[in-house]
């Protein structure tokens, strides 16, 4: 599935998209389709109207903590999520970026089924919390209205 190395240091499943497209639009004999992909992070992003009230609670308080970082002369720092062990209660920290940049973080073998096609209870019990809340979006002509500058 990855195809390449982006930043020599992990591997980038975008690469991937890049070689199916030109195999499929550079091949005569395939037809010469014309191929259009979304990255996977690029859905995620643009996906605000699914939300949980996690999401847009946590992401608030982070942006505030960032603020204030800021604000302090903090730089070359990424903010963070520290997840205590039981439960789900979350403080918010900073972390160098030279000790977190391009490190790899798996998902835990006990989250994934053996058959390696789906995930199990205790994946499902870790991500509940972060997925719980509905949000109500205040909407004019049919779009979401978040903010106004």
């Amino acid at each position: 599935m990855c195809a390449g190395v982006e930043n020599r240091t992990h591997p980038d499943i975008r690469r991937a998209e890049d070689i199916r497209r030109r195999v499929v639009t550079d091949k005569p004999h395939i037809g010469g389709c014309k191929t259009r992909a979304v990255e996977f992070n690029t859905s995620q992003r643009c996906a605000s109207h699914i939300a949980s009230g996690a999401d847009i609670r946590e992401s608030v308080a982070i942006g505030k903590k960032a603020v204030e970082a800021a604000l302090h002369g903090v730089s070359g720092h990424m903010m963070n999520f520290i997840r205590s062990k039981t439960g789900y209660k979350i403080t918010i920290g900073s972390v160098d970026v030279a000790e977190v940049a391009n490190a790899v973080r798996r998902v835990p073998d006990e989250f994934i089924t053996p058959s390696g096609n789906n995930v199990t209870d205790k994946c499902l019990d870790y991500l509940r919390p972060l997925i719980e809340g509905e949000v109500r979006y205040r909407t004019e002509a049919g779009l979401p209205v978040h903010f106004k500058i």
